[in-house]
């Protein structure tokens, strides 16, 4: 079940949820919302870098990853989504695919719900991986670094058809914004993915959502990644959940990009390989860390809380 076909879980209330796995090495990683976009399973097969990024990974981990309901091959939504049920959709597609335990990636609003998932199923987490992201976006008067109210128009203004097509790449993914064929399949993905009702209930779960409660709870280590230019997940939303987090592990990175897979140079896959296994890639120098499935970190927590940190 690793050649990379879709395939279909079946949930607790019957409805069908499209995954695919690739790879075969001996640890899992599950990927919550695409990472972070609302594109089909099978959009990445069209993308040069998205491909080669999901190629790094599962050289290393078997790579699960499934579209969330409403979006691409999986049923339609049945009701207004909630973070609670992208947990429970995990768990079903991680059960289908014979699971025990995973790493969990989340991106964007999929780290809401693999905070959510860690805090309640710590015996099914391993490790997170969670990359420009937080446990609130929204700003108030406990969490001054959220997001301003303009957020929710800008986010309208993504999800509107007649916002202009592929308007949203030159925040989620400006490293590549410039190029005129990697906007074409931008638009072309996420129309595929998601239709515009569905995209915008997605980003009111992310705008209501809160998992600031689910923090003290976690045990897994977690790998907390951000680009320091980003202009859609603030850095100062993803520097304070690693402050936060009990067990974190701090990466900060250059660049604007939102989406992983588009950060140049392997930096990401590379970062997760050492963080996952142990072991850094050669092409990143010779510099090792214990494995952090199978030891404890002690004094993880130690960051530099504003290091790079810019205004929304």
């Amino acid at each position: 079940m690793t050649d990379g076909e879709i395939r279909y879980a079946r949930t607790g209330d019957g409805s069908h949820l499209a995954y695919r796995v690739k790879g075969d090495g001996p640890i899992d990683l599950v990927d919550i919302g695409g990472y972070g976009t609302l594109f089909p399973l099978d959009a990445g097969d069209d993308q040069p870098l998205w491909a080669r990024f999901e190629d790094r990974l599962s050289r290393f981990c078997r790579l699960i990853r499934f579209d969330l309901r409403g979006i691409g091959f999986s049923d339609p939504l049945g009701g207004p989504p909630t973070i609670g049920m992208w947990v429970a959709d995990t768990l079903a597609v991680l059960d289908a695919v014979g699971s025990e335990q995973a790493a969990v990636l989340g991106a964007s609003f999929g780290g809401l719900a693999a905070l959510r998932l860690a805090a309640e199923r710590p015996d099914r987490v391993a490790a997170l991986v969670l990359a420009n992201t937080g446990a609130r976006f929204m700003v108030t008067d406990d969490y001054p670094v959220g997001a301003p109210p303009s957020l929710g128009a800008t986010l309208a203004a993504i999800t509107d058809p007649d916002g202009g097509p592929g308007s949203d790449i030159d925040y989620m993914a400006p490293s590549i914004a410039a190029d005129a064929e990697a906007r074409r399949w931008w638009t072309r993905s996420a129309r595929r993915g998601a239709g515009p009702a569905v995209a915008d209930e997605m980003w009111r779960v992310s705008l209501e959502g809160d998992v600031r409660d689910a923090l003290p709870r976690i045990s897994a280590p977690a790998l907390v990644i951000r680009t320091l230019e980003c202009r859609f997940i603030r850095p100062q939303i993803t520097g304070w959940l690693a402050d936060h987090l009990p067990h974190a592990e701090r990466c900060d990175l250059p660049g604007g990009d939102q989406i992983v897979w588009a950060i140049p140079d392997d930096l990401v896959s590379n970062r997760i390989e050492e963080f996952l296994t142990g072991n850094r890639s050669a092409s990143t120098g010779s510099r090792r860390i214990h494995s952090v499935l199978f030891t404890d970190i002690v004094d993880s927590t130690a960051h530099n809380a504003s290091s790079g940190d810019r205004a929304w």
